[in-house]
């Protein structure tokens, strides 16, 4: 059995549902999965069960109840021994001071404590973190990336782990697993209607955000509104996930600026807009050329008509045609690779043969186990 973790809560605000970083698990159907998360059951209510692969979840409940540390690791043994956990998959740890470059020790020092930290959101980081530093140290671990700022393990525990990341990215020692593109492109078939020309939305949390948001807020003279977060300033005009992925659906045209971490590219977003016929136009400081080596006609589309300046965005939304661009792009190879199943399992082949060979599982007896089908 192979468990996966996400150690970021799944319902936070401004993260994409969590079934999004499930999906990809369809594309093995002969490896036995399970889901370690708290109250599955309300996960997939809030989400749509729908939307959710057919792997076994582990409610977790009971191990955010107990108080010491004791408790919480015989919980997580009991766990791999019960369910006949072989290996470890963690998906988009979070981020903290404990997991950047650099700190390395100071996350060993805050998971080897010996006791839980009693202040809410340090105990909330703690425990949910806590899963994938326990069962790393013993299990092979394989990390796939959402954002490049996450930590590595082995840095942290030493431990057994490989990385995979939406493409291949050398900075952060991991291979290419197409699990992005799987994941959107489920939604291909749906049918959209445009009643919105643009939509865009972006967090300022970090000092290099702030010159850009200032930059950009010379669109709103323009009547080009976008919606931020930006505590610094106590601005807030964020929406739900859900409502974001609607107003996305609705627009012609979206914009991606450059990452937290800049010298990558969050092609999610891309994918994200694209998938739902919402053509993303990429600010030119992004460092987008790595993320598309798997789909150049893509890329060269992205150089000549989606690549704008601040000062050009305006004129590319009012002047470019939605539906002939649109149509340029479905119309390339690369798009219909987000259609052919066997591509997937041709670029997945890195992640799929460093999956743990495990044995048909016995029949498990926790009554916590549910079906997510």
């Amino acid at each position: 059995m192979i468990a996966i973790v996400r150690t970021r809560p799944p319902f936070a605000r401004v993260e994409y549902e969590p079934y999004h970083f499930l999906r990809w698990t369809s594309l093995f159907p002969e490896k036995e999965f399970v889901w370690l998360t708290k109250n599955p059951d309300k996960i997939k209510g809030r989400f749509g069960v729908d939307n959710f692969p057919a792997i076994r979840s582990y409610d977790m409940a009971d191990y955010f109840d107990f108080d010491t540390v004791e408790e919480k690791v015989q919980f997580l043994e009991k766990a791999v021994s019960d369910l006949g956990i072989t290996q470890l998959i963690t998906i988009h740890n979070d981020i903290r001071s404990q997991f950047k470059s650099g700190s390395e020790e100071k996350g060993i020092s805050f998971f080897e404590t010996q006791k839980v930290p009693t202040f809410a959101s340090v105990r909330s980081f703690y425990e949910m973190s806590f899963i994938g530093y326990h069962l790393s140290k013993s299990l092979p671990t394989l990390h796939i990336f959402v954002d490049p700022q996450e930590g590595h393990w082995h840095k942290i525990n030493g431990a057994d782990e490989k990385n995979f990341f939406f493409y291949e990215n050398s900075r952060i020692n991991a291979q290419y697993f197409p699990f992005v593109e799987w994941s959107f492109a489920q939604e291909l078939d749906r049918k959209r209607k445009k009643s919105k020309k643009f939509s865009f939305g972006f967090t300022v949390v970090t000092e290099d955000r702030e010159s850009l948001y200032h930059q950009l807020t010379a669109l709103n003279e323009h009547n080009i509104n976008f919606l931020v977060k930006f505590p610094k300033l106590d601005i807030d005009t964020t929406v739900k996930r859900s409502d974001y992925a609607q107003m996305l659906e609705q627009s012609e045209f979206t914009l991606v600026i450059p990452s937290y971490e800049d010298t990558d590219f969050s092609s999610i977003r891309f994918w994200d807009a694209l998938t739902k016929d919402c053509i993303p136009f990429v600010l030119d400081s992004c460092q987008w050329e790595q993320a598309f080596i798997e789909h150049p006609e893509i890329s060269q589309i992205l150089r000549e008509d989606l690549l704008v300046s601040v000062e050009t965005v305006k004129d590319k939304i009012e002047k470019t045609d939605h539906a002939s661009l649109l149509q340029k792009i479905k119309s390339t190879s690369d798009w219909k690779k987000l259609k052919n199943r066997e591509w997937f399992i041709e670029k997945s082949k890195a992640f799929f043969e460093s999956l743990a060979e495990t044995p048909k599982a016995a029949p498990i007896k926790e009554k916590k186990i549910i079906s997510l089908f």
